[in-house]
């Protein structure tokens, strides 16, 4: 995959980047409560398990959504985040930890997946399959002065 880093300067920059073609998003192990702390939510599942306004903490999960649920969770300042970016919804059997690592980019990639966000505090790394895309970010005349590195 080709890549490329840069810092953030705000939710806009990070957002701008993103593929309008892909419209699925995919964030892994997504902790909605960055400190540990009991709060609370409600909890329905497929399993029928039906709770309201349970208290909860140390969550953990993933989770598919669209653009718009991406901007809210990006507002949350989230120091961390995987994201990745599909063109279609990721299936129900896909999980990431349970694929080999030499293989994992070309399953991930059948299944949809157009590009990868990695933020890291102040730092966004976007990885592509597509190194137009990569070129094109650091073409961005919103971003290109602060990119810290490029790979190919």
């Amino acid at each position: 995959m080709h890549s490329i880093t840069l810092t953030i300067d705000s939710i806009d920059d990070i957002l701008s980047l993103f593929d309008p073609s892909a419209p699925h998003f995919f964030v892994h192990r997504f902790d909605p409560q960055p400190a540990i702390g009991w709060f609370k939510a409600d909890l329905d599942t497929s399993s029928g398990l039906n709770l309201k306004d349970a208290e909860v903490r140390g969550m953990q999960f993933d989770l598919q959504t669209d653009i718009e649920g991406i901007r809210k969770i990006l507002v949350l300042n989230t120091s961390q985040l995987s994201i990745y970016q599909f063109a279609r919804k990721v299936p129900d059997t896909l999980v990431l930890e349970y694929l080999p690592a030499q293989s994992r980019d070309k399953i991930l990639q059948s299944n949809g997946l157009r590009h990868f966000f990695g933020i890291d505090f102040e730092f966004l790394t976007v990885e592509s399959f597509d190194p137009d895309f990569i070129q094109a970010i650091s073409e961005n005349p919103m971003v290109r002065d602060r990119i810290t590195r490029k790979e190919s």
